[in-house]
């Protein structure tokens, strides 16, 4: 499994009030970034998680690089949401931390969820793209319910990555309106996935019977249990509602 450094950047712009997702954008995104530090801490014990936040006077270091689960729950959970935010600023800040890691043989990447329309042309985040790829830091994005996103939050991926389109190592996820949450797109998307895997899909043995979590990798359900469980839920909720919305055609007589 990889060592790596990850950076989450948390979006507690207003925008994050809105219901449309389960029970609101920003209930929903703080599950989803507890699910990813549980993945990448249990995928290798020495690789760590720091959490920021995009929005506010300014955008803030919330906790630095850990291993400590508890302490990165309790970092999500207590950030407030705070008027406009600044994801490229924020993208910058991430990537100056992520290089003064102490251990520099984890690699290094960021995280970052997207809940808001975006400012800033595509040439802006190329630019950023650059400035990622040439320090090596690979950059996952998750945008929800702001299609208009989309375009320039893929040249960011698209700029960064290091890899072929068979071995990206960036990742975006788009999580358009009309799913419960979040996380029910993200347990099965890249995001969770770590770049060893060889293109195993994520989460999808998950439902299929026997403990919660298996099957989920990254997740040891011995570890967290209730949160194993809640993801088997999500995602067996997920498969049914996309079982009534596309049902199989009858047999041929």
């Amino acid at each position: 499994m990889p060592l790596e450094a990850t950076m989450i950047i948390m979006d507690n712009s207003e925008w994050n009030r809105n219901g449309d997702f389960s029970p609101t954008r920003w209930e929903s995104q703080q599950d989803a970034a507890q699910v990813i530090c549980q993945a990448k801490t249990q995928q290798n014990p020495e690789s760590t998680v720091g959490v920021m936040s995009m929005a506010g006077k300014r955008c803030e270091m919330r906790l630095t690089q850990t291993n400590e689960c508890g302490e990165l729950f309790n970092c999500i959970m207590n950030i407030p949401i705070n008027g406009d935010a600044d994801m490229l600023t924020a993208i910058k800040i991430a990537q100056l931390s992520l290089k003064h890691r102490q251990n520099k043989s984890q690699r290094q990447r960021i995280v970052v969820f997207v809940g808001h329309p975006i400012r800033g042309t595509e040439d802006d985040f190329e630019d950023v793209g650059m400035r990622l790829k040439k320090n090596n830091v690979a950059i996952d994005v998750i945008n929800f319910a702001n299609p208009d996103n989309i375009g320039r939050l893929q040249a960011i991926v698209n700029t960064a990555n290091s890899g072929n389109e068979a071995e990206s190592n960036c990742h975006f996820l788009d999580v358009p309106e009309g799913c419960s949450n979040i996380t029910d797109v993200m347990i099965t998307s890249p995001v969770l996935q770590s770049d060893d895997m060889g293109g195993a899909a994520v989460g999808g043995d998950v439902g299929g019977g026997g403990a919660g979590g298996a099957g989920i990798p990254g997740l040891d359900p011995n570890m967290d249990p209730e949160l194993a469980e809640a993801i088997r839920l999500s995602l067996e909720e997920a498969n049914a509602a996309q079982a009534n919305n596309n049902p199989p055609e009858p047999a041929p007589v």
